[in-house]
């Protein structure tokens, strides 16, 4: 038979905050399992006890360990947000697992707040300071859990930088403990607040966008620079085939038209527009501060060279190559070699090389699409049909196979 282990969620911290369950089974249990300040709230109760929070360095203590028959692992909040669970499940799938929810810093905070959190957008800001000012910008109310190099007041500099100082913050310090302390004001007051390491942030603001694919062309600032129209930009995005999370090239992204709609297309993604041109990067970034695309990241330069340094891409979309598209398709399959491509041309010539190009490096699910627009422009009292240039959008997917 498979021996039992307990995961219990022991909530801020505070053991009074705990639940009846939660507090009979580490009654019950032999051996408490957990980080220093989980084991702490329970010294009183003289337990054996494992300074762990890794899981394979817990699952070894139990295998060495065989005496213990009621072993509780323990984890602060609630066991299923943001918690060390996820990977405990997979690491002790040997073991028969029971586990006991607690009160996360979520529902607390919000709680203390007098704000429901059914509506309330929830991340984690480790390594993802771009993307979480794009997440706030989405969204009327943005939980954050705090941590690593950026402090709240970090976060509130970076909001008043993109315009959002006006938002309101509230921090949660030390939530439950007798110090506990939730301060809240406008972003553009809290600059400077010291904060404690253990906080919560909840951002609230009545400004929130979400943009429908299909921005009209009117709207982007364009002057001479080519730009994809709305119709074609639209087809041309729904071929990639987005994940909310996706890390997205656009190259030879002109006025920034399509790397924009990316970006408000992923606010939990990454869009790179790569553009050889200042006059069209200009305009290209004006475009991101016109629409707060504060997770596109505009880069001067030739691909594929200027790509070689870029994170890892999921998938990519080139709209203008100068000449260099097989060396850019190369590229974009080593770095990954089972991203997504889209493609969009109106030269014969252009077709022609991205065909062959798609052939030779063997791309799966290949697409070609031609479209051609004509829209109705006023000429008097009557409506003519204005007929646009046909483009062709070819996609398809790396084959999983490195691309020499």
């Amino acid at each position: 038979m498979k021996r039992n282990i307990t995961i219990v969620g022991i909530g801020m911290g505070n053991p009074e905050t705990m639940t009846l369950q939660a507090i009979h089974a580490v009654e019950q249990s032999d051996l408490l399992i957990g980080a220093q300040r989980m084991l702490d709230s329970f010294q009183d109760m003289q337990k054996p006890t494992f300074c762990a929070y890794q899981p394979e360095k817990i699952k070894d203590y139990l295998i060495q360990n065989t005496n213990y028959q009621k072993p509780v692992i323990l984890l602060s909040g609630d066991i299923g947000f943001y918690s060390g669970a996820k990977k405990l499940y997979q690491v002790l799938e040997d073991y028969q697992i029971d586990t006991i929810s607690g009160i996360s810093s979520l529902v607390y905070l919000c709680g203390k707040l007098h704000t429901a959190w059914e509506d309330v957008h929830c991340v984690s800001i480790h390594g993802r300071e771009a993307v979480l000012i794009s997440e706030i910008a989405s969204h009327q109310k943005t939980f954050i859990l705090a941590g690593g190099n950026q402090t709240p007041a970090q976060i509130c500099r970076q909001l008043l930088q993109k315009g959002l100082g006006t938002a309101t913050v509230s921090i949660g310090e030390n939530l439950s403990y007798p110090n506990e302390k939730i301060v809240c004001d406008r972003a553009e007051n809290l600059i400077t607040y010291q904060s404690e390491k253990l906080c919560v942030m909840l951002v609230t603001h009545q400004n929130a966008h979400r943009y429908s694919l299909g921005i009209a062309d009117e709207q982007f600032i364009r002057d001479k620079v080519p730009m994809t129209k709305s119709e074609v930009r639209t087809v041309s995005i729904a071929k990639l085939q987005l994940q909310p999370d996706d890390i997205v090239y656009d190259i030879g992204a002109g006025t920034g038209s399509v790397s924009v709609e990316l970006a408000l297309q992923l606010p939990s993604g990454m869009v790179y527009a790569v553009e050889r041109k200042p006059q069209a990067l200009e305009l290209m970034i004006k475009n991101q501060k016109q629409f707060g695309a504060y997770n596109l990241e505009c880069i001067l330069g030739e691909a594929p060279e200027v790509l070689k340094e870029l994170p890892k891409p999921d998938k990519a979309f080139l709209g203008g190559t100068a000449g260099n598209m097989e060396e850019i398709l190369r590229l974009l399959l080593q770095k990954n070699p089972y991203i997504r491509i889209v493609v969009n041309v109106i030269a014969l010539e252009s077709l022609t090389e991205a065909l062959k190009c798609f052939q030779k490096f063997g791309l799966i699910h290949q697409e070609v699409v031609q479209m051609t627009i004509a829209k109705a422009k006023e000429v008097g009292s009557y409506h003519m049909m204005m007929g646009q240039n046909p483009v062709y959008i070819l996609s398809g997917e790396g084959n999983g196979y490195e691309c020499p």
